[in-house]
């Protein structure tokens, strides 16, 4: 069996699988492989890990011909055609569960900023136009008497709730399903949009949730609001983001995902009331050696012949 990663991981990956495979190949370049690149990749490969940034789709895989087990670094599987890998057969195996903490730290590390002003606070020392204490300098949220509101209530977004109990936070969330979560409450999307002084992003990607906080809902939160997003980028229509913390310079914004990742929005990271980070949600060294892991296990596990542990039903 041939192997082949993508992207080199946090653990020494080729020192790890070389005794399972006849051959072992990295694709580092320093960024996301293409879909030219990732075909070539995979054409010969029985056993192939790739990147959530890395779409794997139908033109990708008309040049697997051998190709039998996909692990993808991530717990997401939006960026696979999860319908052609099942027409050939293919296994499809991620990481879930592993990034949970490391996301809602994360998330909460936006809203912190955001909610007190930190980077524009910095930038303003930074720029020496400090001149003492003033009282009415950089006024920031009260998170004991605001809402936190929740779009996706799964692991990450049910990590997010049980945190923002320690800043005695009301917490209302919108999800297809109901969660039995301590002082979380179940709305609707537009009570929500209405309620909210923090709106924190942990749906998936789907047709329905694309572009789901557009000019025309941006619109319905409060002109004081702060929007988080560590889900999936193309949630956010980012263009109308723009205009929106452009018009509303007292709403505010903390992205770690982007909708045309690694592009940003032009004007985006100009803006005081954005702070963007890069992807960095799953970025704590036990989360992402965790994930490389789990992709590289699953592997051998194929190549041993035995059971994935981790395999995503097709």
């Amino acid at each position: 069996m041939k192997a082949g990663v993508s992207r080199k991981l946090p653990l020494d990956c080729l020192k790890i699988l070389q005794p399972h495979f006849e051959s072992v190949e990295i694709y580092e370049k320093g960024r996301p492989l293409d879909e030219m690149e990732l075909a070539q990749a995979i054409k010969d490969k029985d056993v192939f890990i790739c990147q959530l940034t890395e779409p794997i789709n139908e033109r990708v895989l008309s040049h697997a011909n051998r190709l039998k087990h996909l692990a993808t670094f991530s717990t997401g599987v939006d960026h696979l055609d999860l319908k052609a890998l099942k027409t050939r057969g293919v296994k499809v195996s991620h990481t879930p569960g592993v990034l949970t903490e490391a996301t809602a730290n994360l998330a909460w590390a936006l809203i912190l900023n955001c909610g007190r002003r930190v980077n524009e606070a910095r930038e303003f020392l930074k720029q020496g136009k400090f001149n003492g204490f003033f009282p009415s300098l950089f006024l920031g949220l009260s998170f004991e008497r605001s809402t936190l509101g929740i779009v996706g209530m799964g692991k990450i977004g049910q990590a997010v709730a049980k945190r923002a109990q320690c800043f005695g936070m009301r917490v209302v969330y919108f999800s297809r399903r109901h969660f039995p979560v301590d002082g979380a409450t179940q709305v609707g999307f537009e009570e929500l949009l209405k309620e909210s002084d923090v709106v924190s992003l942990h749906c998936p990607l789907t047709p329905q949730t694309r572009h789901l906080f557009n000019q025309e809902n941006l619109s319905k939160m409060k002109p004081t609001a702060i929007l988080i997003n560590t889900a999936r980028g193309p949630i956010i229509d980012e263009t109308a983001l723009v205009e929106h913390l452009k018009k509303n310079p007292d709403f505010q914004a903390g992205l770690d995902v982007f909708e045309k990742e690694p592009q940003v929005a032009q004007g985006l990271l100009d803006l005081p009331n954005a702070l963007s980070v890069p992807h960095i949600g799953s970025a704590s060294r036990w989360a992402r050696e965790e994930m490389a892991r789990i992709c590289i296990e699953e592997a051998m596990r194929f190549a041993r012949g035995e059971n994935l542990q981790y395999e995503y039903p097709l």
